[in-house]
């Protein structure tokens, strides 16, 4: 079974915050975690952007690349298609999704996950309309 997991999840592993013990169980438990190549972009822009506002150091965002690199290896990467391009469309139009998303949902659909894990209310709705089972951090 595949789990699905987006950057608000994945984030979460990188830097202690509220829903992080959630997500480290989630991770250790899964049979298999799978993101879109988009998460390891937004990821690094979350780092950077932690850094900028004081939110962190720049030792404790090094540590966190480092976690990044070390996790990102165990991750079944979903590379954007044509295909998943065009799902995350359809998806945007029919679940009312923001674009990234969209592509977020239409790799967990491309990958064949059974579950999605969001900290992203928008996307874990969406995720359920469609039939997925969904983890949410923050419950």
């Amino acid at each position: 079974m595949i789990t699905y997991i987006d950057t608000s999840s994945f984030f979460k592993l990188l830097v202690l915050e509220d829903g992080t013990d959630r997500v480290e169980k989630l991770w250790t438990e899964a049979e298999d975690i799978a993101a879109a190549r988009l998460l390891q972009v937004e990821a690094h822009s979350a780092l950077a952007q932690g850094r900028r506002l004081g939110h962190l150091s720049n030792l404790q965002a090094s540590r966190a690349r480092n976690l990044f690199e070390a996790l990102w290896a165990e991750v079944i990467i979903v590379e954007q298609t044509p295909r998943i391009a065009e799902k995350a469309c359809e998806l945007a139009l029919i679940v009312n999704l923001r674009a990234l998303d969209a592509i977020h949902l239409a790799s967990a659909i491309e990958v064949g996950a059974s579950i999605v894990t969001s900290a992203d209310r928008r996307l874990i709705l969406a995720a359920e309309q469609i039939g997925f089972a969904v983890v949410d951090p923050l419950d």
